[in-house]
């Protein structure tokens, strides 16, 4: 089985252990607060976990005041002991829009006094160009390894489109990351068999890493979609089919494939 894991590349502030990536929790414009992760050429950044973590009170963290103690700190450094808590949604989607499908981003670290956290974990994929389909090109695929589906409104802008995307037979699906602002979310229907992924009420979609195994169906949906800046659509799965349908490919008439950063 070939998975598509990339060594990561660390820039600045950041130190990398068997994939995980550590950075210190620290202020906006603090010593240590800015971090920076890179995937090589032609790859792209998945994120699948980011954790706040805590050393237990028995460690004393020293001062940080240069660039070394960001790479040396126990403190910004993952111990056994360490306590791990999930980030809160305002600071997952903070990085998800940074980094998500980038090949490199920067960022000041996720950050509130009142927490006492000391370090961050995040976690990074590297996926190479040569895995990804975008979903504004027509095309049939048949596949028996990983792959993965991209769509967003800084790649392809959109307007009015109508069309339908399936992926059939047997296959384990990701989330890697979807937003969807409140006005899009009623022209886009996610279906994995027969559970519809999230529900609209007039407030911005976002689902960040999650898995489902044994589909047999997952369906993608767009009717009359008109997209807004920060939309995407970012999944992965492995063994099976897929399709994309354009039913109306005149009513996308404009393409911008650029990503901005």
């Amino acid at each position: 089985m070939a998975i598509n894991i990339i060594c990561i590349i660390i820039v600045t502030f950041i130190t990398v252990v068997d994939g995980y990536v550590y950075g210190c929790y620290r202020p906006p414009g603090s010593t240590c607060s800015n971090h920076t992760v890179s995937c090589g050429i032609e790859e792209h950044m998945m994120i699948y976990h980011l954790y706040y973590y805590t050393k237990p009170s028995t460690v004393t963290c020293p001062l940080l005041q240069d660039e070394d103690d960001c790479k040396t700190s126990v403190c910004c450094k993952h111990g056994s002991d360490d306590k791990s808590t999930g980030f809160n949604q305002q600071d997952s989607l903070l990085i998800y829009k940074k980094c998500s499908y980038q090949q490199s981003c920067s960022f000041n670290s996720p950050y509130s006094s009142s927490t006492g956290y000391d370090y961050i974990e995040y976690g990074f994929y590297c996926v190479r160009e040569s895995r990804i389909d975008y979903i504004m090109n027509t095309t049939t695929v048949t596949t028996s390894n990983w792959r993965y589906l991209y769509f967003s409104h800084k790649l392809t802008p959109t307007r009015g489109l109508t069309c339908s995307c399936n992926i059939t037979g047997d296959h384990d699906f990701y989330t890697l990351y979807i937003y969807l602002s409140g006005e899009s979310c009623n022209s886009v229907t996610i279906t994995v068999d027969t559970q519809t992924l999230y529900t609209c009420n007039g407030e911005d979609v976002f689902k960040d890493y999650q898995r489902a195994g044994g589909v047999n169906r997952t369906s993608i949906k767009f009717t009359n979609y008109t997209s807004n800046p920060d939309d995407v659509i970012w999944i992965q799965y492995y063994k099976g089919k897929y399709m994309f349908i354009h039913y109306s490919p005149k009513s996308f008439p404009f393409l911008d494939r650029r990503v901005d950063n």
